[in-house]
């Protein structure tokens, strides 16, 4: 058989030699996706990024160099051992169109999804614009009038926030322009497809949440560190760690409705319900965060509130997030995108309040009673538990617990802390699964080489090494402050040690792998 040679475009950089002479363009780390501009022929590409940016780049040239590994974004890629004075002395490369961070204040979420410029005319006013998502953000955004804008790095406006995981954009035959979500659930095998359409206004829609705490109607108005009498408060019994803070936890749901638990003991609300959690460090107040379950949408939404010193109020967070320094520490007042980071679909978008963590008395304030708190909300009638049959059921000690080995604690509090990503159809395309329900065998961790990041180990890195804390990457993960590797990576700048010893304890005391 004759096998007929490739040929190359003879502008292409590396054609004559030097490299792979089907290259047109250089340094992008991972292109998703690219699209060809029906008006102009412009590439535009959706660059996924490494630690902390994500970029778009215009107009991929022949020959360009697009920064990778560098630069990430338009900023020195320092954590790839570049240093600030290596990035100024480099000549030729040419910037992204923008870049967002993943971090506090500018996190929009950390994996672009590449789109198109929108040449369609059902939307009028986006028509000229490029529009780009985020699968991890779970946002939708455009930059407008990209027909009269420069090549510089030039700010998105948000079309739609949390909807889901945004993994493709295409146009029909008239150019209208249509995203594909794929649900992180039954391992990525639903989803759905969204339309462009133009809202139509409707003067009796709500205008956003409250600027002010004691305007929400969930907390006295004249007092707002008072509760409403029908918030119902609860208390997980394994926390998830926030650097250190006392928590108080309400529920509520509307008239006449009920919550249902699942047959794998999650609660599903109703929309209308609202989860509420406030944060007091040395016994002063913080943060007051909701979780919304929308009417409109069926979208769950987070906001939080930001007390003044005086304890007074509460001021709405820009939407955006914000990072607040409280003596020793920094304080993280979350994006309403990072919500979604944690409260993953795939863990039923809410965490704390499920079987397992409710299964345990607690003291009510108001009448001063001790009660199990699952039974209590089903003698209230706001909890229907009939589709769970799983008797007895269970319950997650906690880390002060005196009876409980060192695995069933350090178990349950990866279950609170980590299983929300870490599980069957979670966000992390990774193997381990941290439900407390799972065994040890299908937790996927014992004696498994770590798919991303062995995190400075270099004695045999394993996620759980049976008697060596020292080479389980999963124990260095929870025991380091550095943003690129700490887990979990938010809301966190120091560290539990509580929970870090009673997983050292735990990998000390495993001999082997079970079969």
């Amino acid at each position: 058989r004759a096998r007929v040679a490739a040929t190359y475009p003879a502008d292409n950089p590396f054609v004559s030699g030097g490299g792979l002479p089907a290259v047109y363009g250089a340094c992008v780390r991972n292109p998703w996706q690219w699209h060809f501009d029906s008006l102009t022929g412009e590439i535009w590409l959706g660059d996924v990024g490494y630690e902390d940016w994500e970029e778009v780049n215009r107009g991929i040239v022949n020959g360009g160099n697009y920064g990778w590994g560098y630069f990430e974004g338009s900023h020195c890629a320092v954590k790839n051992d570049w240093t600030q004075e290596q990035c100024d002395a480099i000549t030729g490369v040419i910037p992204p169109l923008l870049d967002y961070g993943h971090g506090a204040g500018d996190q929009q979420g950390n994996a672009v999804t590449g789109g198109l410029v929108y040449r369609g005319t059902g939307v009028p006013a986006l028509t000229g614009s490029y529009i780009f998502g985020d699968s991890s953000g779970e946002r939708i955004w455009a930059v407008r009038n990209v027909d009269t804008i420069p090549s510089t790095p030039m700010p998105a406006k948000e079309l739609i926030a949390s909807e889901a995981p945004v993994s493709s954009f295409a146009v029909d035959q008239n150019g209208e322009l249509f995203a594909t979500i794929l649900y992180p659930t039954a391992g990525f095998a639903s989803g759905k497809i969204l339309a462009l359409e133009a809202a139509t206004a409707d003067p009796g829609a709500p205008g956003g949440p409250p600027q002010l705490l004691s305007q929400t109607g969930c907390f006295d108005a004249a007092d707002p560190t008072k509760p409403a009498s029908d918030l119902v408060p609860f208390e997980p019994s394994s926390e998830l760690w926030s650097d250190g803070a006392a928590k108080r936890r309400w529920m509520v749901v509307p008239d006449n409705s009920v919550v249902t638990v699942k047959a794998d003991g999650d609660f599903e609300f109703p929309r209308g319900s609202v989860l509420v959690k406030e944060f007091s460090l040395e016994g002063k107040r913080i943060e007051t965060r909701f979780f919304v379950h929308q009417e409109l949408d069926g979208r769950w939404a987070g906001y939080s509130y930001k007390w003044n010193a005086e304890e007074t109020d509460a001021t709405l967070v820009a939407a955006s997030g914000e990072e607040v320094v409280y003596g020793a520490q920094t304080w993280l007042f979350p994006s309403r995108a990072q919500c979604s980071r944690c409260h993953t679909k795939a863990a039923g978008d809410t965490l704390g309040p499920e079987v397992a963590q409710l299964n345990h008395p607690f003291t009510y304030d108001s009448t001063g009673r001790s009660a199990n708190q699952l039974r209590t909300l089903e003698h209230i009638g706001m909890v229907n538990a009939s589709a769970y049959t799983v008797e007895p059921p269970p319950s997650l000690p906690p880390l002060t617990s005196e009876t409980a080995s060192a695995a069933d604690k350090a178990r349950a509090y990866l279950h609170a802390n980590c299983a929300g990503c870490h599980r069957e159809g979670g966000t992390t395309f990774t193997e381990p699964d941290f439900r407390y329900q799972m065994s040890f065998a299908e937790m996927n961790i014992c004696n498994a080489v770590p798919g991303i990041g062995d995190v400075g180990i270099t004695d045999d890195p394993r996620l759980f090494a049976p008697g060596s804390p020292a080479r389980s990457v999963i124990f260095a993960r929870m025991h380091s402050l550095d943003p690129a590797v700490r887990m979990p990576p938010l809301a966190r700048s120091l560290e539990h040690t509580a929970a870090t010893d009673i997983i050292a304890a735990w990998i000390t005391s495993t001999e082997a792998c079970p079969p």
